[in-house]
């Protein structure tokens, strides 16, 4: 699905959705999503078109398809993909595999990118995206994470080893610049308590990493490492992650403009909301109710100008601690889909954080200048659909997926980006 703006000749936004929600450990799991799944999605929303998708290839199933020897594997899940009428122009990187594990949690960092696998994983994915990727489409994005949980041991010590690890898979990805003659954007996506939790975070770290790369880089014999990074080095902008850490808009895309990079790609996903917690009993029971043992749910508090964080949900500092019941609001990184009710019904004041991922994204796409790539791809990703509450999956997963791209290609809409074609 592709959009374009009268005030923006030449420039498009790709929009689709990432198929982590379904993460299977292998091709036939794939397979099945594909025919099952995404199918049943594409005739909700673009039955005579295409719909996008963002590739979640764990290890598993990456490291042996991007063998030589499964090149006919590949041709064979492109033909499958173009007969589907489905268009994989993005992928995401981060979870290693397991990723709906019971126990996961912050195990969802591992490996870190100073661990070779990470770097030879990462690899195989974009070379994978990159056959999968249309004609014509001005890059390949495949998301990852900044290269540490924080709480991991000596993990700010780490930053320009994991820095290295960025260069080695660097080395693979100008590659295949060189081959197919269109860059690959590794998109770091900030994510609160990793090495950068936010932009901020993310600006602070940003020299170290760069030291290690462009030293990685040299070591290997590329003539340009600064060349390298600058085209294959990019932010990937999660909007849920950025409201849990009280990102504001205009700040953001300051701090975007700063660091010089371009955005890989931007995903969309709302997080939860707890204003006035120490006077929302109700709110603050339904929030806590919520924690599961599968995915890390990190919460920031503010208190005037000051930000508490919590490592999760199960943190019981969140139900007794004064700092935290004084709180001016709580957010929560708990994926829930962008089009759920705001405020959710029968929860207090429990809310979502859709408003403020929406201002998020009119940012971004109120300037293509900032976008350092010719197009802006746009991934929705909620991938916790098997642990959200039962009246929140109504209509099963297909109906779910369904209404939340339709909720963001309004939001397109609303900034005045037109689809492109009959299927957009």
């Amino acid at each position: 699905m592709e959009f374009e703006h009268p005030s923006h000749p030449g420039r498009r936004v790709v929009l689709g959705y990432c198929l982590n929600v379904l993460a299977g450990e292998d091709l036939p799991a794939l397979e099945r999503a594909l025919e099952q799944v995404c199918a049943a999605v594409r005739e909700r929303v673009a039955p005579d078109g295409v719909l996008g998708l963002g590739l979640y290839l764990p290890a598993s199933l990456a490291l042996p398809l991007a063998e030589d020897r499964a090149a006919r594997r590949r041709v064979d899940l492109a033909k499958r993909l173009k007969r589907l009428g489905l268009c994989a122009f993005t992928a995401n990187a981060f979870p290693f595999g397991g990723f709906h594990r019971p126990g996961l949690k912050a195990g969802v960092f591992r490996p870190g990118w100073d661990e070779r696998e990470r770097a030879f994983y990462t690899a195989a994915v974009a070379l994978i995206a990159d056959e999968l990727a249309p004609a014509g489409a001005s890059h390949v994005s495949v998301s990852t994470h900044s290269g540490l949980h924080r709480g991991e041991p000596g993990a700010l010590e780490r930053v320009e080893a994991c820095g290295r690890g960025l260069g080695l898979a660097l080395v693979a990805l100008d590659a295949l610049r060189t081959r197919h003659g269109r860059p690959t954007v590794l998109s770091i996506e900030p994510e609160p308590r990793s090495l950068a939790g936010d932009t901020r975070e993310l600006a602070a770290v940003w020299p170290a990493l760069i030291e290690g790369a462009r030293a990685e880089l040299s070591e290997r014999g590329v003539a340009d490492p600064e060349a390298v990074i600058a085209t294959h080095l990019g932010l990937c902008l999660d909007t849920c992650h950025a409201a849990v850490e009280f990102e504001e808009p205009q700040e953001l895309c300051a701090r975007i403009d700063a660091l010089g990079l371009p955005i890989g790609k931007v995903q969309v996903s709302s997080a939860l909301r707890l204003p006035d917690p120490g006077n929302d009993d109700v709110g603050r029971a339904r929030l806590l109710a919520m924690d599961e043992p599968v995915y890390l749910h990190q919460v920031t508090g503010r208190r005037g100008s000051e930000l508490l964080r919590a490592q999760d949900l199960g943190d019981p500092a969140l139900s007794s601690d004064p700092a935290w019941l004084g709180c001016d609001e709580w957010r929560c990184h708990f994926h829930v889909p962008v089009d759920a009710p705001d405020p959710l019904p029968d929860a207090g004041g429990l809310a979502t954080t859709a408003t403020q991922g929406a201002a998020t994204l009119a940012a971004i796409l109120a300037d293509p200048t900032r976008w350092g790539t010719r197009d802006l791809h746009v991934e929705v990703e909620t991938y916790t659909f098997d642990v959200l509450p039962a009246a929140w999956r109504e209509g099963g997963l297909a109906a779910s997926l369904a209404r939340e791209l339709e909720w963001t290609r309004a939001r397109l809409a609303d900034a005045g980006w037109l689809a492109v074609g009959s299927g957009a």
